[in-house]
């Protein structure tokens, strides 16, 4: 019988040398403090050798602190076996508490020396290594447990034979010597646990944590994953592929935006490269042109010039003329108002009066001859009045003259002072009314040029370059368009003809694997249960008739092997076999001649050596299937790689035309817009341009009427001016004329007056004449007559000669000018013309040097805008080589080949650049937002693995990428299979590990039967009259949601397929049962404490205690079942029950060993249940050991020991009492 015999105290735990006998009960007594406890947890530690499973207080010293203070402190233990009596020794090495096995029993000479204290180290012990074998350090507990318990798999040969009993699934040993002794209570849970674990070695458990961190981990998240891919909003459009459609879409633009910028960079490389030759062949035609335009200046100057000479001329002569003629007009309106057609009418007269005066005179001398005496006297008189007045007139005359010449000579100096005055006015006007007149002449010509604009506007067509370029840009687009359509349907049906080519390659691929993978699944089945059967014989046969052949018959398998059934008695266990030496040979007392039984019996050699080469055959099976998919693999692998380069090109190659085309078609309808708006545009900007010339004709007609009134004003002036001279002039000549007049109007009247007084003296004269006359005889009627007549005429001549001066004035006026006035209206007519033709000339002339000019300035122009351009770019590249972001740019520089060539100019191409880098920032942004929107959708943990973090950029293109693989692979499909098939596994495997659970449930209740049958059958108080366990249904939700997975699996478990969880059709009730028990079952687990579900935990426990008339019913808790005492003595024999069972079921081979059970409970049983409760534990091979203060029932204990402080605080042990107990007794 193996079982710990002793315990040994040295140095240890206050105690300077302590020596416990264990072969029996022990009681300990003590005061409280004196070491009870500190002596139970040693022993505990011999069974757990967990120093956290002591119950030691935190706030007190530890384990190894407490019992192992010194280098030389031990804690030996002495252990019967059957063979030996050996020890183990624990102490501290390394700072940590470890074991040693030694072949000896305990002997106080190893460790203490003559003087009484223990050696300073286990190295200066005498006896071992040269008298005791003693086992290596050993420093691991879980070794130490397996060593002590015979779990022997993986220990050396050598230490197998240190082991207490022999058992895999020892745990439950130490944990309930453990438990018993820590828990104050004893509840179902624990009572349930004990009994499973003694049922069998391998535990029956769930494990929790594989379901909700593996199979069941995110799994709604991850249904949700898939489901949102199918899910529609209102107006049937999947919300979540539109999106990542659209991060696709981004993602194109912004690749094609980058390119086009990368494309841009280089195309400015090229740029730069050829302004190095380009800028000084502009430099030098520029200064060619520049000279040109010069003396096409110099021309243009020299000719007008030339013209402006010419036109003063010609504009000065038609100025004389016109001034000549302007005077003549003046002249003639005052000879008119002098009415000169009569005077000149009277002076033509002047000759013929003469004549008509000589004949009256002749005709009255005739008349008057007969009478010459008084004629002569009356004559003389009248000469002498008529030489007195003729004198008196050349006196007046000559004072009228002296007038006159007088005035004339005023009037001759004040003409000659007013021309000269109005001269100067002319002269002083002279500039600016040229200024003017050529100021209204180019108003005019201007006005004219308008006109012939207006006239090319309307027959010219606008922006024709423009309009030009568009429509081909257009045409070009077009095209573009049309090639990118071409490529997009002939890369689509390349793409589904390799599609389908790869699919049929694949299928048959599979097809011709599928064969072989099945037969040799099939193949691999047949050997996976033959192994299992043979397997389960060789388990079987532990314990079993055909293990007691194998080690007691030599050679039976060619003697009662053959006949015996190898089922029902060969693997029996409960036959008891024993050897009866009388019928040795025979057969139940016949005698039998066996070699008529062609029979093979295998060994348990044979088994294994089957095991083996089906193991090996299955090996083989598994290689073949493991090489057979790895082919198959290979085989999709190679069809991978053959295809999917050229489905990714051709997809990438739909995918970039497709969004080239898209691009195009929107630059397209840009062009057609911008067609249409230049279209509108030159309407619009020829109306604007007719608009603008009608109001600059307007303007032009307003100036041109603001230069005619300017000069008009300013000849006003002139001639205001002039005007204003004249007549002060003409003033000054009537003041001086009305003087004039005024003195000869005297002269005239003393004329008058002489004449009057003349002629009253003459006709005095005369009457006398012609009385003396008459009185002799004269007609004097006639002479009357005639003198009449020669008065009138002689009146007549002096009114023609008081007008003479005035008609010799009109006469040479006449002469000067009024004959003249033809002429000079001809000659100005012809000066006009060649003014004209002159201007005309010019204009043509200026016409073709302005043209000529206008080429040359535009060249030069065009020259200077070329180099402007250069320099403009130059100093835009240098501003752009400032930006933050231009290294990136500057790398593509030099990478340009001809195919880079570009008309675009620098500053054209950096701004395109920018835009491009800037547009690339915000198609990144729309990336990232479309990203951003997308991976919204999904948790951090989702089944796709799609990040919802993103740190850089390259994380954000990289994943656009992958998305876009994702999509072109439709990899939602495989995700799909994926999670359909896991659904149904999950849900197939919860029904099978919740079937295999509930498959124990009546080995447990066989158990419990049997439990309760030897409470019953050995119950030794009788104030207990009955006392009995149940099981009853798990009150634990996991395990109620996994019997219905279960009942649901069992229900529909062939209905589960491919397509379950995300049908659309309508019969998808069982799935949303499913995915909510599964959904369910994972809450659950979340708010479980444990990570595994038990087989404790498919059950419940009840217990019904009737004492004496008190019945407890079926309770779940043992506590308050009656007094305390019988709680405690309940608590005690259920707790010696569970132990046995547990004992009993540790290990099959081998079943005798004592076990202890430290509960210090005991101590407050009454006397009787104590000796009765010892013996209810002894008769299970469980030695009980227990502390009280006092002693009491010492004799029912095999040792009594009394512990105590000494002086030196030291705990000390004594034994009381030894009781020696009879033969076969404990």
């Amino acid at each position: 019988m193996r079982s710990l015999n002793k315990i040994i105290f040295i140095n240890s735990a206050a105690a300077q040398y302590a020596e416990i006998n264990l072969d029996g009960n022990v009681h300990l007594i003590g005061t409280q403090g004196v070491g009870k406890s500190t002596l139970l947890r040693a022993i505990l530690f011999f069974y757990n050798a967990d120093k956290t499973k002591l119950g030691i207080p935190r706030e007190k010293k530890n384990f190894d602190q407490y019992y192992f203070p010194y280098q030389n402190s031990y804690i030996i233990y002495e252990v019967k076996r059957e063979d030996i009596t050996y020890s183990v020794i624990a102490f501290k090495s390394q700072g940590r508490v470890a074991f040693r096995f030694f072949d000896a029993r305990y002997d106080k000479n190893y460790f203490i020396d003559e003087t009484g204290k223990a050696f300073p180290t286990f190295e200066q012990t005498t006896a071992f290594g040269r008298e005791v074998y003693y086992t290596k350090i050993i420093s691991n507990y879980e070794d130490y447990r397996n060593i002590l318990y015979g779990n022997n798999k993986g220990l050396a040969t050598e230490l197998r034979k240190y082991a207490l009993l022999e058992s895999r699934q020892y745990q439950n040993i130490p944990r309930t010597i453990q438990n018993v002794f820590l828990n104050s209570k004893l509840d179902a849970a624990f009572i349930k646990e004990t009994i499973i674990k003694s049922l069998s070695e391998e535990e029956i458990k769930i494990d929790l944590s594989t379901y909700a961190h593996n199979h069941l981990r995110n799994f709604e998240t991850e249904l949700n994953d898939i489901k949102i891919w199918s899910q529609k909003n209102k107006a049937g459009k999947i919300i979540v592929r539109s999106q990542a459609e659209a991060v696709a879409t981004a993602n194109r633009s912004y690749l094609f935006v980058k390119q086009e910028k990368k494309i841009f960079s280089r195309q400015l490389g090229w740029f730069l490269n050829s302004i190095k030759s380009t800028k000084p062949e502009i430099e030098e035609k520029l200064e060619k042109s520049t000279t040109a335009e010069t003396k096409a200046e110099d021309r243009l100057k020299a000719l007008k010039a030339n013209f402006e000479k010419t036109q003063k001329q010609l504009q000065t002569e038609i100025g004389i003329i016109f001034s000549q003629l302007k005077d003549l007009k003046e002249k003639k309106k005052v000879y008119d108002a002098k009415n000169i057609e009569a005077i000149l009418f009277r002076a033509e007269r002047k000759s013929g009066l003469i004549f008509s005066r000589q004949s009256l005179q002749e005709e009255r001398k005739l008349l008057t001859g007969k009478f010459e005496a008084i004629e002569q006297q009356y004559r003389a008189r009248l000469d002498q009045l008529e030489t007195q007045l003729e004198k008196f007139k050349n006196k007046i005359t000559g004072e009228r003259l002296e007038h006159q010449e007088s005035f004339g000579t005023y009037k001759e100096n004040l003409q000659e002072k007013y021309e000269t005055l109005i001269a100067q006015i002319k002269k002083q006007h002279r500039e600016a009314i040229a200024i003017a007149e050529k100021e209204f002449q180019d108003k005019d010509l201007s006005l004219q040029e308008l006109k012939i604009k207006e006239v090319e506007i309307k027959h010219t067509s606008l922006f024709q370059s423009e309009t030009k370029a568009l429509e081909e840009e257009k045409k070009e687009l077009e095209q573009l368009i049309t090639t990118a359509e071409r490529t997009i349907e002939n890369s689509g049906k390349e793409k589904d003809h390799l599609k389908k080519e790869w699919e049929l390659e694949n299928a048959k691929a599979e097809n011709g694997s599928k064969a072989i993978i099945d037969d040799l699944e099939r193949s691999l089945q047949e050997i996976s249960k033959n192994i299992e059967s043979v397997q389960r014989k060789i388990d079987d046969s532990k314990g079993s008739f055909y293990e007691w052949l194998n080690n007691n018959i030599p050679n039976w398998d060619g003697s009662i092997g053959k006949v015996v059934d190898e089922e029902n008695v060969l693997f029996n266990k409960d036959l008891n076999p024993q050897l009866n030496e009388e019928n040795s040979g025979s057969f139940y007392g016949v005698q039998l001649d066996l070699n008529a039984i062609d029979k093979q019996v295998k060994t348990l050699e044979d088994y294994e050596e089957e095991i083996q080469n089906l193991s090996e055959e299955k090996e083989k099976l598994q290689l073949g299937k493991k090489e057979a998919l790895e082919n198959l693999e290979k085989e999709k692998q190679n069809l991978k790689r053959r295809f999917r380069p050229k489905i990714n090109s051709l997809k990438e190659q739909i995918s970039s035309n497709s969004y080239q085309k898209e691009q195009f078609s929107q630059k397209l309808t840009k062009k057609e817009n911008s067609l249409h708006d230049l279209e509108q545009k030159a309407a619009a900007e020829k109306t604007k341009a007719l608009e603008k010339l009608q109001e600059d004709r307007k303007k032009l007609a307003a100036e041109k009427q603001s230069a005619k009134d300017a000069l008009d004003k300013l000849l006003a002036r002139v001639k205001r001016d002039v005007s204003a001279k004249n007549k002060e002039k003409e003033y000054l000549l009537l003041q001086e004329e009305t003087n004039l007049q005024s003195l000869l109007q005297q002269l005239k009247e003393q004329v008058t007056n002489k004449k009057k007084e003349i002629a009253v003296r003459t006709k005095e004269i005369k009457d006398r004449e012609k009385s003396e006359l008459g009185k002799q005889g004269a007609d004097t009627g006639r002479i009357e007559g005639i003198d009449k007549n020669l008065e009138e005429i002689v009146g007549e001549l002096d009114l023609i000669e008081s007008n003479n001066t005035l008609v010799i004035e009109y006469q040479k006026d006449k002469r000067e000018l009024f004959d003249k006035e033809p002429d000079l209206r001809n000659r100005r007519s012809l000066l006009n013309k060649e003014l004209e033709g002159t201007e005309a000339e010019y204009r043509g002339k200026e016409h073709n040097l302005l043209e000529d000019l206008k080429n040359k300035s535009e060249q030069v122009k065009e020259l200077k805008d070329q180099l402007g351009q250069i320099f403009q770019d130059l100093e835009k590249y240098e501003d752009f080589k400032k930006l933050e972001w231009f290294p990136e740019v500057e790398k593509l520089l030099n990478q340009f080949n001809e195919k880079d060539k570009t008309e675009l100019s620098g500053s054209k191409l950096i701004e395109n650049i920018t835009e491009k880098h800037y547009s690339g920032i915000g198609k990144l942004s729309s990336l990232q937002e479309a990203i951003t929107r997308f991976t919204g959708n999904f948790t951090e943990d989702n089944i796709f693995h799609f990040p919802t973090r993103f740190n850089s950029i390259n994380d954000y293109l990289n994943f656009a990428e992958e998305l876009r693989e994702f999509l072109e692979e439709d990899k939602i499909a495989e995700y799909e299979t994926r999670v359909n098939e896991r659904f149904s596994n999950i849900i197939r495997q919860i029904g099978k590990q919740t079937g295999d659970m509930l498959s124990k449930e009546g080995e447990i209740n066989r158990v419990i039967q049997k439990i309760n049958s030897d409470f019953k059958d050995r119950n030794f108080v009788g104030a207990i009259k009955s006392m009995a366990m149940r099981t009853v249904e798990s009150s634990n939700k996991i395990m109620k949601i996994l019997l219905e997975i279960k009942a649901f699996n069992d229900e529909n478990g062939m209905q589960l397929g491919k397509t379950n969880l995300f049908s659309s059709d309508d019969q998808t009730g069982n799935n949303a049962r499913a995915v909510k028990l599964l959904k369910q079952l994972l809450t659950e687990i979340n708010f479980f404490k444990a990570d595994e579900l038990k087989l404790s935990d498919s059950f419940g426990l009840e217990f019904r205690i009737v004492e004496n008339d008190n019945d407890s019913q079926w309770v779940e808790k043992l506590s308050n079942v009656g007094s305390e005492g019988t709680d405690v003595l309940v608590k005690a024999m259920i707790n010696i029950m569970l132990l046995n069972v547990f004992k009993d079921n540790a290990s099959k081979k081998f079943k005798d060993f004592k076990l202890h059970c430290m509960m210090d409970e005991i101590g407050r049983l009454h006397p009787n249940n104590v000796k009765g409760i010892l013996k209810f534990a002894n008769d299970r091979n469980i030695l009980l050991i227990n502390g009280s203060p006092t002693s009491y029932n010492a004799t029912e204990y095999r040792y009594t020991y009394i512990l105590s402080k000494n002086n030196k605080n030291f705990t000390t042990v004594k034994r009381l009492v030894q009781k020696i107990p009879a033969a076969k007794s404990l």
